[in-house]
């Protein structure tokens, strides 16, 4: 088999086509992401999987992505023909697709700080559209969270099947001005995993991690200081309206003719 081809994330994507189906994994293939990047150096049997968090001013990106083998692109092909017609078209994919970004929400468990965060996924890929045939294929969600100033720690737990996925490639980053404290495998990276930012993994449960994670630190106001600089605004106004109908009211009227 030739190598998979890349995904949205290098190659632009095509706009629509917004998540694809639990059944993603018809019977054992349905979890994951590919590699959206050109770092796998060998043919996908049945599927691999990328896994991205990239942190910038304008907030969390997060990237899920899975590089299928011609047997998993064409069982998602036969799923994703509504019609079952034989061919695929844009908006077929487009609610198959809409099914998987549902599906992420619970299969891949995002917390901000210790708090729950849900993600709208995606700018979805499909590829290949068309005949239902064997084929290598690709499909691929992403999801941008806004971010305040200040230091976060964002965990993207890991809840997918990972029976049929031979790899998971991971890269957690961060773009300047932000910058990247800590990143690795589990819920809490340690000093001692604060430079891992790319790793993988194989497809046995036992010893895949549970979350992957990464600390960052943002430039700009917390969300305490942004709060506290709105609350003294108000505060200012209403101070200033006080004074200024006290002033009115002392003001001495004017004799009536």
């Amino acid at each position: 088999m030739s190598a998979p081809r890349r995904p949205k994330a290098e190659r632009g994507w095509r706009p629509g086509v917004l998540t694809w189906a639990a059944s993603l994994f018809v019977g054992s293939l349905f979890a994951g992401t590919a590699p959206a990047t050109a770092h796998l150096g060998h043919d996908v049997v049945r599927a691999e999987r990328y896994l991205k968090i990239e942190v910038s001013p304008a907030g969390a990106r997060f990237v899920v992505s899975l590089t299928l083998g011609p047997a998993e692109m064409r069982t998602i092909l036969e799923r994703a023909d509504g019609d079952s017609d034989g061919t695929v078209t844009s908006i077929e994919a487009d609610a198959y697709m809409a099914a998987w970004a549902e599906g992420l929400r619970t299969d891949l468990p995002v917390t901000i700080d210790g708090e729950a965060v849900t993600l709208e996924w995606g700018e979805a890929y499909f590829d290949p559209l068309g005949a239902v045939r064997l084929v290598s294929g690709a499909v691929e969600l992403v999801a941008l969270h806004p971010l305040d100033g200040g230091e976060h720690t964002i965990v993207l737990g890991d809840d997918m099947r990972l029976e049929s996925i031979e790899r998971t490639d991971v890269r957690l980053t961060a773009e300047p001005p932000v910058e990247l404290l800590a990143a690795g495998p589990g819920a809490e990276p340690s000093a001692d995993s604060a430079f891992v930012e790319s790793f993988y993994f194989g497809n046995d449960p036992r010893i895949a991690p549970a979350a992957v994670s990464l600390r960052v630190k943002v430039p700009g106001w917390t969300r305490l200081e942004r709060r506290s600089f709105v609350a003294a605004a108000i505060a200012a106004v209403l101070l200033a309206l006080v004074a200024w109908w006290r002033v009115f009211r002392r003001r001495p009227k004017s004799p009536s003719h």
